[in-house]
């Protein structure tokens, strides 16, 4: 009889564990982002989209890092803080310098008003960024300035 109500409270706070994720999966933040190349070699002015439930995320506290996945250990930017614009509450802008062109994955660290840690891999060219196409094909390193 013990081991039975032991089963039933094991199958239900699993079944409130799978529940818990899920829920927290659905609220989980998101960002789109997009670049325009500033004059200098490998200089970006980036403004994002910070959403959640499909709605802006307004004042929160973010920094943005990147590295290149296809070269994880030796390529990696430390991260810089972000603004969030005054007139557009949920839009936040930032300036990075990578070491070259290609595709990065930017990481954002969120403290403030969730903790959450966010990734998006854009291919930076000479003009911008661009979203990662998913065709398989590698992305050319090359044409350092």
């Amino acid at each position: 009889m013990l081991n039975r109500k032991l089963l039933k409270r094991a199958i239900l706070g699993m079944v409130a564990f799978i529940f818990m994720g899920m829920t927290s999966w659905a609220e989980q933040a998101k960002t789109k982002t997009e670049c325009v190349a500033e004059g200098k070699s490998f200089r970006y002015i980036c403004t994002f989209i910070l959403m959640q439930s499909d709605a802006p995320l307004k004042g929160a506290e973010v920094t943005v890092g990147a590295t290149m996945p296809s070269m994880a250990m030796a390529h990696n930017v430390k991260p810089v803080s972000v603004a969030e614009h005054a007139v557009m509450p949920g839009r936040y802008s930032f300036q990075i310098q990578l070491e070259m062109y290609g595709e990065w994955r930017l990481l954002y660290d969120m403290v403030r008003p969730i903790r959450d840690r966010l990734h998006e891999t854009l291919v930076f060219t000479k003009v911008g960024s661009q979203e990662k196409k998913l065709s398989g094909r590698d992305v050319d390193h090359d044409g350092h300035d």
